[in-house]
């Protein structure tokens, strides 16, 4: 069988995508813990502030996922 040697390009690629999995994984982390704590029993009635506060989190969260995810994507086809 032929070897081919890696390019740079896709050694950078690799990289990129790499990257990319660390911060999914990471945000994923982020999310579930946020979940927990809003899955707190008395969260919204003790600290609705919290509350808003943590669902905006979350929001923003799950769109950096999205976005990372799509460009994942982007660099596996």
């Amino acid at each position: 069988p032929v070897v081919r040697k890696k390019s740079a390009s896709d050694k950078y690629l690799q990289l990129e995508i790499d990257k990319i999995t660390s911060e999914i994984d990471l945000l994923e982390k982020n999310q579930m813990e946020i979940t927990q704590r809003l899955s707190e029993e008395n969260l919204y009635k003790d600290h609705p502030e919290r509350a808003m506060e943590l669902n905006h989190e979350a929001a923003l969260i799950h769109t950096k996922i999205t976005q990372l995810m799509h460009r994942w994507e982007e660099l596996m086809n």
